[in-house]
C-alpha cells in the first residue's frame, strides 16, 4: 500500500510540473502549490492524487470577520447559491477561522489522469473563483449585505475583466510603443496572436480605446 501511494505522489509530482507548476512543497501524500488568479486572488492549493481521484482544495486569500454574523451568514447563503450549480466542486466555509476554500476532483478507473487533466482542473479552478470573487469580497467588505444581489453581480464580473485584458492585448499588438509591464504580464495568459501583416483601420483602434476605457471607468 505504501509503494502504491509513492507512486501515486511521483506521478502527481510530475504532472503538476508538466502542467507548467514549479513552487512545489511537499506534505505526506499531497504537494503544495500558489497561482494567481486573473483577478488578483491568491489561491494555496493542495493537489492529491488518491486511488480514485485527483483531488485539489484552494484556500483563498479573502479575509472574512466571523464576528459579525450578519456577514457570516450572508456569505453563507451566497456560497450555497454558488455550489447549488456543481457537481464535482464545490465552496466552502470555515466558520470558525473565517477561511474559504475551493475543492474540485476527477474520478479515474484503472487510468491515472494524464497531465492534460491537472492543467484542466487548475485553469477551472482558476476561472471559477475569479467567476465569483467579487461577489465574496463585496459580502466580506461589506458592501453588499443581500446574497442574491452578490451572486447576480459577480455573474458579469469575470466577463468584463477578460474582455478588458483581450481589448489590451490588441492594442499592445497594434500599438506596440505604449506596451507597459503589465501589458506583457497579461500577453503571457492569453493565448491569442495576431499576424504581422494584419492591419485594422484608425476608426478601429478608437473604438477599441472607447470600449477599453469605458470599461476601466465602470470597475
Amino acid at each position: 500500500m505504501e509503494s502504491n501511494a509513492k507512486k501515486r505522489k511521483a506521478i502527481l509530482k510530475r504532472n503538476l510540473k508538466t502542467a507548467g507548476i514549479r513552487n512545489l512543497t511537499s506534505i505526506e501524500e499531497s504537494y503544495t502549490f500558489t497561482i494567481e488568479t486573473i483577478t488578483g486572488i491568491n489561491l494555496n492549493i493542495i493537489a492529491e492524487l488518491t486511488e480514485t481521484a485527483l483531488i485539489m482544495t484552494g484556500t483563498l486569500d479573502i479575509e472574512v470577520n466571523v464576528k459579525d454574523k450578519s456577514i457570516m451568514s450572508t456569505l453563507g447563503e451566497y456560497l450555497h447559491r454558488v455550489n447549488s450549480g456543481m457537481t464535482l466542486s464545490m465552496f466552502e466555509l470555515d466558520y470558525e477561522e473565517g477561511e474559504i476554500w475551493f475543492s474540485a476532483s476527477a474520478r479515474y478507473y484503472n487510468v491515472f489522469p494524464e497531465s492534460e487533466a491537472y492543467n484542466g482542473m487548475i485553469k477551472n479552478i482558476s476561472y471559477i473563483v475569479d467567476s465569483y470573487s467579487r461577489g465574496i469580497v463585496d459580502i466580506a467588505t461589506g458592501n453588499c449585505k443581500d446574497a442574491k444581489s452578490a451572486y447576480d453581480n459577480s455573474q458579469s464580473s469575470i466577463l468584463k475583466i477578460l474582455t478588458n485584458k483581450h481589448i489590451a492585448y490588441i492594442l499592445n499588438k497594434l500599438i506596440p510603443e505604449k506596451c507597459t509591464d503589465n501589458d506583457i504580464i497579461m500577453q503571457s495568459s492569453l493565448p491569442v496572436s495576431l499576424s504581422e501583416d494584419v492591419t485594422f483601420s484608425k476608426e478601429f483602434i478608437s473604438l477599441l480605446k472607447h470600449i477599453k476605457n469605458n470599461e476601466d471607468d465602470n470597475t
